[in-house]
């Protein structure tokens, strides 16, 4: 058998490679481009900031002085309270676990009589704080009215349940 050289078209292949070659370089620089906008958002969302939830019991009826709110009467129950931070989230849920403190927001004081249960950090570039004030209002069975959230119009930032939130399926 003799072989037969078939005839090749040069421009066509050419063409081809290059086709592949350009599309190739635009499919690396899209998954570039993916990979640094996906890493630039997670900076940005993963930083330590966000919204927050506490979940407090307190075992009994309280009547406590609540700074500029005065006194105020807190049925025994569970208690979720919303709030925010612009940065360092993480130190801010761990200063209300903490018994022993400066007292300056309305918290501190119901968190000397109630039991830490849980907390739960929402990382956000967005204040969520108010949303999350919102929703809680639909599910809780009492609020405790002018408490936290003093820079919005939200009507409290605190609200009680008989039941304890985390088992239940509203929550």
């Amino acid at each position: 058998g003799k072989r037969t050289m078939t005839n090749f078209d040069l421009p066509s292949i050419l063409a081809g490679v290059l086709a592949c070659g350009v599309a190739v370089f635009v499919s690396a620089t899209l998954v570039f481009v993916t990979f640094r906008l996906n890493t630039m958002l997670r900076r940005r969302e993963a930083q330590d900031r966000g919204s927050y939830l506490v979940v407090l019991k307190l075992k009994e009826e309280a009547r406590l002085d609540i700074g500029k709110l005065g006194r105020v009467n807190f049925p025994k129950g569970y208690y979720l309270y919303v709030g925010s931070a612009r940065k360092d989230l993480t130190r801010q849920i761990e200063r209300h676990r903490r018994l022993r403190k400066a007292k300056f927001q309305p918290i501190d004081y119901l968190r000397e009589r109630a039991d830490f249960l849980a907390a739960v950090p929402i990382r956000a570039s967005d204040d969520l704080e108010c949303e999350i004030a919102d929703a809680l209002s639909r599910i809780a069975g009492w609020r405790i009215p002018g408490f936290g959230g003093s820079d919005c119009r939200c009507k409290s930032h605190l609200f009680g349940m008989d039941r304890d939130p985390l088992r239940s399926p509203e929550f």
